[in-house]
Order: C-alpha cells, then sequence, then structure tokens
C-alpha cells in the first residue's frame, strides 16, 4: 500500500524534527522504554491486537490504509528504506532519523494504525523510546539498525552508474526516479547494444550463461524468478532478477543483425540490467 504524497512528507519532516531534538540534547528520558511504547500504542487510532475488535472493524481499518487516510506502523519501513537511499546516493547522514524509525518498527510491530494528525506526537515519543531503550541497554540487541538489503545495494549500485553517464536520479518515496528524457536514452542505448551484438547470439548467450544454470530437473521448470516466503518477504541470497522479457523482446526486434563488435555479452546483463532495474 501506498502511504500518499503529502502524508509520506508530514512523517519525513515529522522524524527530522525528533532527530533534531534528540541530537540537540532537548529530550530527557527514563530508563523504562514501556513508558514510551505505550504512549505510542494509545496514539494509535486502532489495533489489530485488541480483543474486542470486530471483523467489520478490522476491514474498514485496513480500508482506511489501502486509500491512504490511516497509516499503518509497518508503512515506517517504507520511509526507513527512504533514508537509506538518500543516505547511499546522495551521501547524507540520517542515522538518528532511521534509528527513531526503527525502534518504532520493533516496539510496534505492524498492528497499529494512525492518522496524519498524529505524526509529530508519535515521532517524538518515538524518539523518546529510542533514547530510553538505547539508555537501558535494549536497542542494541532488539533493535539493531540493519544495513542496505541485497536489493537495495543493487539499486544503488546501478544509481551510481547512471551517474557516471551524467543522468539525474531523484530518491523519491523510497524509490529512484529519473526524467522520461533520460529513460528514453537508456533505452536506446540498451537496444543499440543489442543490435551491435546481434539479436540470435544475444538470445542464445542468454539462454546458456543466465537461463540454463537455473534449470531445476526435479519440477522441471527454469527458475529465473525471485521466490518469496509465505509473509511476502525476497529471501536475502537471491539476487535481483534480470528483466528477461525486457532483454528477449529487444533481442527479437533485431534478429536479423548478426554484426561482431566489441560489445561484450557479460557487460550488456550485468551492468546494464541493473541500470534498467533501477527504472520504476
Amino acid at each position: 500500500m501506498e502511504i500518499p504524497d503529502r502524508l509520506f512528507e508530514t512523517i519525513l519532516l515529522a522524524v527530522r524534527d525528533a532527530a533534531e531534538e534528540v541530537e540537540n540534547g532537548n529530550l530527557t528520558v527514563t530508563d523504562i522504554p514501556e513508558v514510551y511504547e505505550n504512549a505510542c500504542k494509545k496514539l494509535a487510532c486502532f489495533s489489530e491486537l485488541s480483543k474486542d475488535n470486530q471483523p467489520e472493524q478490522i476491514l474498514e481499518a485496513r480500508e482506511k490504509a489501502r486509500t491512504g487516510e490511516w497509516f499503518r506502523s509497518k508503512d515506517l519501513l517504507k520511509v526507513i528504506r527512504h533514508f537509506y537511499l538518500v543516505d547511499s546516493i546522495e551521501h547524507k547522514n540520517s542515522v538518528t532519523e532511521k534509528s527513531i524509525l526503527f525502534v518504532l518498527c520493533c516496539f510496534l510491530g505492524g498492528q497499529y494504525s494512525y492518522t496524519k494528525e498524529t505524526v509529530p506526537d508519535l515521532m517524538r515519543t518515538g524518539a523518546q523510546l529510542y533514547l530510553s531503550a538505547s539508555k537501558s541497554g535494549r536497542y542494541s540487541y532488539m533493535c539493531k539498525l540493519r544495513g542496505l538489503e541485497e536489493d537495495e545495494k543493487l539499486l544503488v549500485q546501478a544509481v551510481q552508474i547512471l551517474k557516471r553517464q551524467s543522468v539525474q536520479v531523484f530518491v523519491q518515496k523510497g524509490t529512484t526516479v529519473i526524467n522520461d528524457e533520460d529513460e528514453k536514452k537508456i533505452q536506446l542505448e540498451l537496444e543499440q547494444k543489442i543490435e551491435a551484438y546481434g539479436g540470435l547470439k544475444f538470445l542464445q548467450e542468454l539462454f546458456l550463461t543466465e537461463i540454463a544454470p537455473k534449470y531445476d530437473a526435479e519440477i522441471g521448470r527454469y527458475m529465473i524468478y525471485r521466490g518469496k516466503t509465505a509473509l511476502g518477504h525476497v529471501p536475502k541470497n537471491l539476487k535481483s532478477r534480470i528483466p528477461y522479457q525486457y532483454l528477449i523482446q529487444l533481442a527479437l526486434k533485431h534478429l536479423p543483425a548478426q554484426k561482431v563488435c566489441c560489445w561484450n555479452f557479460k557487460a550488456v546483463v550485468s551492468r546494464d540490467h541493473r541500470i534498467w532495474s533501477s527504472i520504476p
């Protein structure tokens, strides 16, 4: 579910203000995190953990989260991703902001819903929760700050390649955005490389080097798509998927082209698929 733009900006501004209070030493806290944890939960307009909930109430809450009227505590993970990308791509330092958001996710889970009006209080209380958890020693083992996930690392690498080619890349709501003109330029460059290599030859190399090794004899299938767990998470040991269909479509356009050139196949599928995968 997407967080509406205005609500996303409200969360960003609120957590930055809370982080500034932390860094300026304006917050005094106890070493009992439960005090602030309970305060955060009381700010929620709905909790799926309540035993008094009726099925229609749960459906209504999920619908409001879907439409952006409310946001759920697990949605804060998208804001954390935003800060990670900003720090990695734009060389910013948002450690305190990420810590506040991550401790909120750890203590609240994903069962609490909030309105836009409660965001400033939630972030300020989350900052107190972070300080209290750190003071009591609980932050170090309960809420260890995560690093970039594999997909995020690949995205950062792709952005670095694009920037070296003078493409402007912006971080927006936890993802990367480039303008239409630069996107068309990337499409053209990739197609030109495949055309120069030769469509048929490219298809042969794509199958032999990238698809054939992924054949699973037990089920008789090529495992070229990323798998997901029952919870929808992508296992960390699986790499970001190469856009096979897109590459095949480009190659089919240039089957007659069998020119010999200096473009290396590996460079096309390993370098350019990362560039393409960075385009939303």
